[in-house]
């Protein structure tokens, strides 16, 4: 009996051991967003100045005191007053996203005047009464792109102030009180006790810890809600560029993320078991009887978590969303959106979008009229990133079901896992605005109809493919060489030297062509005679694409011009070019003709493009030439094991792109008013 106990207890102990170590990262999260959330509260500087007549100011972020110049002021009166001419300016070296307030004293205005930040007119008067304050909020513009603010005076004849103050304490500040810090410092250290040997849980018993960790856990989505709540009401518009709001935020999502697995790990719910153990015992069999909808969901769910992992490592990195909208070719795209092609709406004058009349012919018209269809719903902005949700939700299915299907990959849930953050490029572009994501969505599906002989779905879904982008019509000359093959190997051998035969093949050769299917397969080109037609009512030319200013083909007639220029992916791009071979090579040795082809119509135009980013134009045939060849190792057991390193690597570098090719902030500014 003693035996048996002793046995028990050494099993409840490893069992406590196990779930408390699957604990430790969590915790180890934990500490660092509450550290960095509490020493920040802590630290909020205060950024108050007064620049007339101490002219001085503290930095909105260090606290430092800066030096503030005053340009062309007249003299201080008597009473302190300073007389402030037409040409007067007033600049420091700070600046700040957020919304300032400018406060003044007007002793004497002879006139009407005004107040510019940049070339916006902040404040105005026509008529100004004398011994008056008067205040307005703004949010500056950036003088010669640098990293300062200009105040400028226009008055036709001298003012008089007494009194000028600039406060920059108004930022989107989350609301908190010591009751929350202490309550945020309990939830430390009841994690660092219950790590610690579960001391604090022999203690005072597993139910009351997990109690304390679930309030802990609604307290942080209290937070969260309310936080979105502004997030929501203030919009993606470069107002909510306060690090403190983004680090509480983050820090918040940390909490509710370790109270989850805390609940779901460690605390014992009945029979000594855990949540998650109870859970997987009822998930089971519902996973054997319906593995389908288990893949739907995984994918489904995997997606969703990576999409959260970016915008929040974004949130946290920026201290704001902007640059995910104003990643190109996004702001392209919504402009597109809210045109509809017009050459003559008023968005286009914006700094940012000036180019060439004919320059949006470049961007073909399926994606942003999508984003006009549900911004009825939802608005423009979160239709452009919803609709790259869903289509990368539905590439992965479609995705799973062409390897499951056809026999191509022996584990094709984890390799349609794989698919949504691989190869490197991918996970940027179906995720900010851009037509990736619809047009190898489209693809896949067009190709699974194709490959079971349901070629009218073929021809509609790769008409889709050919309004997504212009080098979708490929797909078409891809689909048209398989049906060329699969009648050519009816022929048997030919002899090139005895004509009469080559004439009995070619008589065969057309006879035995599938003509139905390539009939079935017009669609594509109907999509493509759609757009011209488009751009022919709107720009009065039915081959405008052909005549872009711009350089937006890339092409050039010499090979591999990618890897001869002087740019930063240059070597990448060798190496994007062997792998894609190197696929190509394998689906022609494994007689995967039809992939083969396809493939290899694709990949061509990236042969001829110059451009440093051949991996982000390679993307349309990587499931075929990268996916389908390379499941075998993407399957191996140590690949699994370093698949957590390897998502984590693939978000960092995709964050990290986000801060180059951007629109211009004051231009997207103009642009968001579109946009709300």
């Amino acid at each position: 009996m003693e035996k048996e106990k002793e046995l028990k207890g050494q099993e409840n102990f490893s069992a406590d051991r196990r779930n408390l170590w699957q604990l430790c990262l969590w915790v180890a999260l934990l500490l660092i967003g509450l550290t960095t959330t509490i020493y920040l509260l802590q630290q909020t500087p205060t950024t108050y100045a007064k620049l007339a007549p101490l002219v001085t100011a503290l930095h909105p972020t260090t606290g430092e005191r800066v030096e503030v110049h005053a340009e062309n002021f007249g003299k201080v009166w008597d009473d302190g007053g300073i007389e402030i001419p037409g040409n007067a300016a007033i600049w420091a070296p700070l600046f700040s996203y957020q919304p300032i307030t400018l406060t003044f004293h007007l002793t004497f205005s002879p006139g009407p005047f005004k107040i510019k930040s940049g070339n916006r007119v902040i404040f105005s008067a026509e008529e100004p009464k004398p011994d008056t304050w008067y205040e307005t909020s703004f949010i500056p513009e950036r003088f010669e792109d640098q990293p300062e603010f200009k105040l400028i005076f226009e008055t036709g004849d001298p003012l008089r102030i007494s009194y000028i103050a600039i406060d920059m304490t108004e930022r989107w500040r989350p609301i908190y009180s010591p009751a929350g810090i202490s309550l945020t410092k309990i939830g430390v250290l009841l994690t660092v006790l219950t790590v610690l040997g579960g001391t604090l849980a022999r203690l005072l018993g597993w139910k009351l810890v997990g109690l304390c960790t679930i309030g802990l856990g609604g307290y942080a989505g209290i937070c969260i809600v309310q936080r979105l709540v502004v997030l929501i009401e203030a919009g993606p518009g470069g107002v909510l560029n306060s690090s403190l709001y983004w680090e509480w935020l983050v820090s918040n999502f940390g909490l509710l993320g370790f109270t989850l697995a805390f609940v779901l790990l460690v605390v014992p719910i009945a029979g000594g078991q855990t949540l998650a153990r109870l859970t997987l015992q009822r998930i089971v069999p519902l996973i054997r009887r319906y593995p389908y909808l288990t893949a739907i969901l995984t994918l489904a769910g995997f997606n969703a978590l990576l999409t959260l992992l970016f915008f929040g490592i974004t949130a946290l990195v920026n201290h704001n969303f902007d640059n995910i909208f104003r990643f190109w070719d996004g702001p392209e795209y919504l402009a597109i959106a809210h045109t509809l092609y017009d050459p003559n709406d008023p968005i286009l004058k914006i700094d940012g979008y000036n180019r060439s009349t004919l320059f949006w012919a470049a961007h073909f018209p399926l994606y942003p009229f999508l984003i006009r269809l549900f911004s009825i719903a939802v608005g423009y902005l979160p239709s452009m990133l919803l609709i790259n949700y869903f289509c990368g939700t539905g590439f992965a299915i479609v995705t799973y079901h062409f390897l499951k299907d056809f026999n191509y990959s022996r584990q094709p849930l984890w390799v349609a896992c794989v698919s949504l953050f691989l190869p490197l490029r991918w996970l940027i572009y179906r995720t900010v605005g851009a037509s990736e994501a619809i047009t190898i969505f489209l693809i896949v599906l067009c190709l699974y109809q194709f490959k079971r002989r349901h070629y009218l779905w073929a021809g509609i879904w790769g008409a889709g493919v050919v309004l997504a982008r212009p080098n979708g019509i490929f797909l078409y000359g891809g689909l048209g060489l398989v049906l060329a093959w699969e009648a050519y190997q009816s022929l048997g051998e030919v002899s090139l030297w005895q004509w009469k035969r080559v004439f009995a093949a070619i008589k065969k050769l057309l006879k035995n062509f599938n003509w139905r299917a390539l009939f079935c397969l017009t669609p594509m080109l109907a999509a493509l005679l759609a757009v011209f037609a488009l751009y022919g009512w709107r720009y009065g030319d039915f081959f405008t694409y052909f005549h872009i200013e711009e350089d937006v083909k890339h092409l050039q007639p010499f090979p591999f011009r990618a890897i001869h220029i002087s740019a930063g992916r240059t070597e990448g791009n060798f190496y994007v070019y062997l792998m894609q071979f190197g696929g190509l090579i394998w689906l022609w040795q494994k007689r995967h003709f039809d992939l083969f082809w396809i493939g290899l119509v694709l990949t061509l135009p990236t042969v001829f493009i110059l451009h440093d980013d051949v991996l982000r134009y390679g993307l349309l045939s990587f499931p075929l030439v990268l996916l389908i060849p390379f499941a075998g190792i993407l399957e191996n057991k140590a690949v699994k094991w370093l698949a957590p390193i390897v998502i984590f690597a693939v978000l960092l570098y995709s964050t990290s792109q986000l801060g180059t090719n951007l629109m211009n902030i004051e231009g997207w500014r103009l642009a968001y008013d579109y946009f709300k």
